[in-house]
């Protein structure tokens, strides 16, 4: 499912053996095991199943890091699909000590009915049918996107969506800013999507296995409440300003072949 035909004709055998013989061993290895196990009955399972996984040294950290992006990217696609519009801003992997405030960011902007852009573009002016945003697009462990997306309604043209978003953005962060009732909101849902998971064996193993891999310690799952109730609204703000700006975005928006006119002159 990711990348093209070319890419496997192109790939060897040997390629695919050395890539599995370098990154797939058991030092490089998480695993989660959640509900009421015996120990002797899972070292018996572990052993049937992951006795002959590789004991190679660990492989090297990935240390290529994307420059800094120094002026806007946009793609428009005419297509006779779903309008579309989605936007991104490079952001900090979760292990940077701010990404709490992107988090709370994506969630007071578009995080549900709550959200600012919901009740804005959704609710009051009726020009989308759903919103979303948060960051770790598509994955977190390093240097990532902080995206937001609007699904506009029938009729809508995209690229006055997209403006509407940026006019939405641009009131937040010059005249509306997030309040400590809409912070404390997010800090309620927050503690309560962690023990939610808790009570759940799979979505407790995962979430324990995805705080082992990025962070090294599975602790760091249960401090991550911890962490989001330590926020303030400067905190989320200070994020935004430094990363919702226009010379770090790309913007990419699917217009109806009827509809496709010039790039909007958006200010995020």
């Amino acid at each position: 499912m990711i990348g093209f035909p070319s890419d496997l004709s192109n790939f060897t055998r040997s390629q695919g053996e050395a890539f599995y013989k370098k990154y797939y061993v058991a030092k490089n290895m998480s695993v989660a095991v959640v509900g009421d196990v015996k120990a002797d009955e899972l070292k018996a399972v572990a052993n049937k199943y992951w006795s002959d996984v590789s004991s190679a040294p660990v492989p090297p950290e990935l240390t290529v890091i994307e420059p800094e992006q120094k002026a806007e990217r946009r793609v428009i696609i005419e297509d006779p699909a779903q309008p579309y519009v989605i936007v991104g801003w490079h952001c900090p992997a979760q292990t940077d000590p701010s990404y709490p405030a992107y988090e709370a960011l994506g969630d007071l902007l578009g995080g549900g009915d709550h959200s600012r852009l919901h009740k804005l573009l959704v609710k009051e002016k009726k020009i989308a049918v759903g919103v979303g945003a948060g960051p770790g697009f598509i994955g977190a462990k390093y240097p990532t996107l902080f995206i937001v997306f609007v699904v506009p309604a029938a009729g809508q043209d995209p690229l006055k969506v997209e403006q509407a978003l940026s006019d939405a953005l641009d009131e937040i962060q010059k005249e509306k800013p997030f309040t400590t009732e809409e912070l404390n909101g997010f800090k309620v849902r927050t503690r309560a999507a962690l023990v939610q998971q808790a009570e759940d064996n799979q979505s407790l193993a995962t979430a324990l296995v995805t705080a082992q891999t990025a962070y090294g310690d599975w602790h760091e799952f249960f401090r991550s409440a911890e962490r989001a109730q330590r926020l303030t609204p400067k905190d989320v703000m200070d994020v935004m300003k430094k990363t919702v700006v226009r010379s770090n975005r790309t913007v990419a928006v699917i217009v109806p072949p009827e509809s496709k006119t010039a790039t909007t002159e958006g200010g995020h």
